[in-house]
């Protein structure tokens, strides 16, 4: 069994034994657990970077992927209008709830928005990413997209060309993050 507590000391320097405090927005905590991303890894700052305001503000926003649920609380503190979390891992969606309620927010995990989304979240690998986006019919709008080796981008371009065209990208230590748009 993995010991969280014990892998966050390790790789999150925010960590002080409980909970980590992530300066994005409003701030939020984050508690030790299962699923990915607490601002340790290239690939969610880059994501993260690219939701800076007012981007999402305002805004439906849909978490694909969300492991931990630090992009859909991202989006909340940042001032989203509405948030729709997608996860399959079950260990994840218990985090990721007890991560919304140390937060006091109601972010709905795998329920169909009710609302078009103006702007989708996914940081995972590229193989997943191909399989997730292709089971969410109400994807459009903005995409913003990390996970991804810089290595893979045109092969990740050409598997979207022709439902999203990029707009900007970053990189940090070999990882890429692109803002899409659907056309």
């Amino acid at each position: 069994m993995i010991n969280w507590k014990e892998i966050w000391k390790i790789h999150s320097p925010g960590f002080d034994g409980e909970f980590t405090r992530v300066p994005i927005g409003r701030g939020f905590k984050l508690l030790p657990g299962a699923g990915f991303g607490d601002l340790s890894h290239p690939t969610t700052k880059l994501i993260l970077s690219l939701m800076e305001p007012p981007l999402v503000q305002g805004k439906v926003v849909a978490d694909i992927g969300s492991g931990s649920g630090v992009l859909s609380i991202a989006a909340a503190s940042l001032g989203a209008k509405a948030v729709y979390s997608f996860e399959i891992d079950p260990d994840s969606i218990i985090h990721s709830r007890n991560n919304f309620k140390l937060n006091n927010l109601q972010i709905p995990i795998n329920e169909t928005p009710k609302e078009p989304i103006d702007i989708v979240c996914i940081n995972m690998i590229s193989s997943e990413q191909k399989i997730a986006l292709a089971q969410y019919p109400f994807l459009q709008g903005i995409l913003l997209s990390s996970g991804l080796l810089a290595e893979e981008k045109e092969s990740y371009l050409a598997s979207l060309k022709h439902s999203f065209t990029p707009l900007e990208e970053r990189r940090e230590s070999g990882w890429l993050a692109l803002k899409l748009i659907s056309i």
